[in-house]
């Protein structure tokens, strides 16, 4: 048995002796790394369910925020101010709405304060939120086809031990006995 052999036999079952990338891992490299990979599936189906745990406030927040605009402006909508000049004025009017609460304005009229806030919510806040229940919807759908995924990777796993036990009767009936020959 020449040296070639046992560097194609070691090379076979525990890979290549290389740093380099691409390189081959092996018999039993492969048979770690599905699983090492079933166990991180295990960790991402724990974090996918933990996730989005409390996400609740992404139904009700939204309607609360614009509530309170809306609030705030009929707590402010009312507010006149006394005309101290009326005799100044064109028109006799004995209370004014000052300028800063028609700018307030309300959440849903263009050009007011609440408007532009509202916005920004809207297109921050809400896309946000939309983002966040799908991310949810998807993590479900990883939760959901994990236990698959481990099933064929178990399955491919299962179909290589028949090969890996070849090696290691090979092992055991020829190598280690040459190995002891020759030392």
């Amino acid at each position: 048995m020449s040296c070639q052999f046992l560097t194609f036999y070691s090379s076979t079952v525990n890979g290549q002796n290389t740093t380099a990338t691409p390189r081959w891992v092996g018999i039993n490299g492969i048979r770690k790394i599905f699983s090492d990979t079933n166990s991180a599936l295990d960790t991402i189906a724990q974090n996918s369910n933990n996730a989005f745990s409390n996400s609740s406030w992404t139904q009700t927040e939204p309607a609360n925020f614009v509530s309170q605009l809306n609030s705030t402006y009929y707590m402010f909508s009312g507010i006149t101010l006394t005309n101290r000049n009326p005799a100044g004025s064109k028109k006799f009017v004995s209370s004014i709405i000052p300028l800063y609460i028609s700018n307030y304005g309300q959440y849903n009229k263009e050009k007011t304060l609440l408007n532009t806030i509202y916005q920004e919510f809207t297109s921050k806040i809400s896309y946000s939120i939309s983002m966040i229940d799908q991310a949810k919807s998807y993590s479900q759908m990883v939760t959901n086809n994990i236990q698959s995924i481990k099933n064929i990777i178990n399955s491919i796993n299962n179909n290589l031990k028949p090969l890996s036990d070849t090696f290691t009767t090979i092992e055991t009936n020829i190598v280690d006995n040459w190995i002891n020959y020759v030392n």
